[in-house]
């Protein structure tokens, strides 16, 4: 199984991801970065300020770090589902 990671971006600070994740391909990887920005805002939620998230992204890069995909927070972003 191929290991992707997922390096979370926002304007101002990026969060590498340094172990990754096995999954059985890049679909599956696009379906977890979506999650991981669904969690993160619904998280936010719960923080005493709301937080913009129109530039906050999610890259997703194979094991040799080479970029595959970028997933952006959408503004209207259905969270939960």
């Amino acid at each position: 199984m191929p290991r992707f990671y997922f390096h979370l971006c926002a304007p101002d600070q990026d969060f590498h991801d340094p172990i990754g994740s096995d999954l059985s391909d890049v679909r599956d990887a696009h379906r977890r970065a979506m999650l991981l920005a669904d969690r993160i805002m619904v998280f936010s939620g719960f923080a005493d300020q709301v937080r913009d998230f129109r530039r906050w992204t999610v890259r997703v890069t194979d094991a040799h770090q080479s970029l595959l995909m970028t997933v952006l927070f959408p503004v209207d972003f259905p969270r939960g589902k």
